[in-house]
């Protein structure tokens, strides 16, 4: 999944800029699906499928000698979507770069293995689509204007958010297939069009000018269970280890608040079985200060912001309690410290989880930006 967007890019890149008759020919034949959008409309499905065409001349539209063009199709099903477009076109269509699909606003809580049964039968796709959520139609957000590809975009804002030298937390295909094989929940990224770029959190305009990340949608088993805001999406972050970006905001004693740039962190997550069984996370944050709102530029100590960072922790802690496990990283390290424990065990997490003893232990150290 890393670096999904650039490989794209390049690939396209290639293909277009490819030599030799035969090759090119074939190449300038087919239409390249990016992206895929779902939207519900009625009884039917509404699929905007986000195509890459190769124009083969110097003149193109768009970058890399690439036309960029949202197409939508009314259908049952994906797989007749797939045959409409199929039908329209003088083109063979190809998902061999497809970058992500999202689901628009009114499917987010949907069957999403059987919605996506069609893309879920190809290897290639399962492993390298990226799964994403929206805050509005997903023809609306593939139909923006917007400089280059949107699906390379969206991927783009996607790895900024995955930046962990562990287990990456980018929901593609492949892993919503396990997580529907092992009836284990999963959160997926919600995105949408940017509309406020005031705030220092909006630190990722640089790439994705007309994207934002609006927070995580959260899933059990049996579906959608509620959603995390963008600020709560990115202190989750810090329950997995190794992250080295990302912004964090904490409130001084006055109430005002402070931005802070991550540099590094690490969270070391312990299980105990017992009744009750007890997970521990002992998270530590090196970080920069970057803006404060109280006017004088004074930020808190360390140990203030720790204190504040706790409390917003510990109450993440406690919403996971009534919206699954999916984002609480505890029963991963179950499964892999306590693994017969937890086979004998885990058809009953969501309870145990709900009943286990939390502790938490936050430290931080802040750095001149210089350092």
């Amino acid at each position: 999944m890393k670096k999904l967007w650039l490989i794209t890019a390049l690939a396209l890149a290639a293909i277009t800029l490819a030599t030799g008759g035969t090759d090119t020919a074939d190449i300038n034949r087919m239409i390249f699906v990016t992206g895929i959008g779902i939207d519900r409309g009625g009884e039917d499905y509404s699929y905007t499928f986000y195509t890459a065409v190769p124009t083969g001349s110097d003149t193109a539209v768009g970058d890399n000698n690439v036309e960029y063009t949202p197409v939508t199709v009314t259908a049952e099903s994906m797989a007749q979507a797939v045959r409409r477009l199929e039908m329209n076109s003088s083109r063979g269509i190809s998902f061999e770069h497809l970058n992500c699909c999202a689901l628009g606003v009114s499917v987010t809580d949907e069957d999403l293995p059987a919605l996506l049964d069609y893309l879920l039968r190809d290897p290639g796709v399962r492993r390298q689509c990226a799964l994403l959520a929206l805050d509005c139609a997903a023809k609306d957000f593939f139909g923006m204007e917007y400089t280059g590809s949107i699906a390379s975009g969206a991927a783009s804002l996607l790895e900024r958010q995955d930046d962990s030298s562990g287990r990456g937390s980018i929901m593609t295909l492949g892993r919503l297939s396990s997580a529907a094989e092992n009836s284990s929940g999963f959160c997926l990224y919600i995105l949408d069009t940017a509309q406020d770029k005031s705030s220092p959190s909006g630190s990722d305009a640089d790439t994705a000018s007309s994207i934002e990340l609006r927070g995580l949608a959260v899933y059990s088993a049996d579906g959608l269970t509620g959603r995390l805001t963008a600020q709560q999406a990115e202190l989750a972050r810090l329950f997995t280890d190794g992250q080295t970006s990302g912004v964090l905001v904490a409130a001084d004693e006055h109430g005002s608040r402070c931005f802070y740039e991550i540099r590094s962190s690490v969270c070391k997550t312990d299980f105990l079985t017992g009744i009750p069984p007890v997970g521990r996370f002992s998270i530590e944050i090196d970080c920069v200060p970057v803006e404060t709102e109280n006017g004088s530029g004074e930020f808190p100590s360390d140990e203030q912001l720790a204190q504040s960072l706790y409390s917003q922790l510990d109450e993440l802690l406690k919403l996971s309690r009534t919206q699954g496990s999916a984002f609480t990283f505890l029963e991963t390290e179950a499964r892999q410290s306590e693994r017969l424990w937890y086979e004998q065990h885990s058809g009953d997490w969501e309870n145990i989880y709900r009943d286990a003893l939390l502790e938490l232990d936050v430290k931080c150290r802040t750095a001149d930006s210089s350092e």
